[in-house]
């Protein structure tokens, strides 16, 4: 008789979203909470495209703020992952960057509109 082996659990985080003043929520595996992966899923999740330059932050309840999370940082991926795995939920906040191009143009229509 073969022996019935179940493949281990995966542990999923869930993760709650402020992005573009509306949240959102989703679940990822604990395995993407990694520089390389972690802003690509977010990205996905929330349909934000490669060309768009966005700030991803997590709320950290030790700091009672949120923390600007940076590939190049990886100790605040270190904090990132230990609190996923503590908790199993993140809360983020995904910021949109404009271009000053966008924001020179925003500009001028708020100046010629007649108040």
């Amino acid at each position: 008789m073969a022996s019935s082996e179940s493949a281990p659990a995966v542990a999923m985080v869930t993760i709650k979203a402020n992005y573009d003043g509306e949240h959102h929520r989703f679940k990822l595996p604990l395995r993407d909470m990694v520089p390389a992966v972690f802003e690509d899923k977010v990205r996905r999740a929330l349909r934000i495209t490669v060309d768009q330059v966005c700030i991803i932050e997590r709320y950290s309840d030790s700091a009672s703020a949120f923390l600007i999370l940076d590939r190049a940082n990886i100790s605040v991926y270190k904090q990132l992952y230990r609190a996923a795995k503590a908790k199993s939920k993140l809360k983020i906040r995904v910021t949109m960057i404009r271009p000053a191009e966008e924001e020179a143009e925003a500009e001028e229509e708020e100046e010629e509109t007649p108040s």
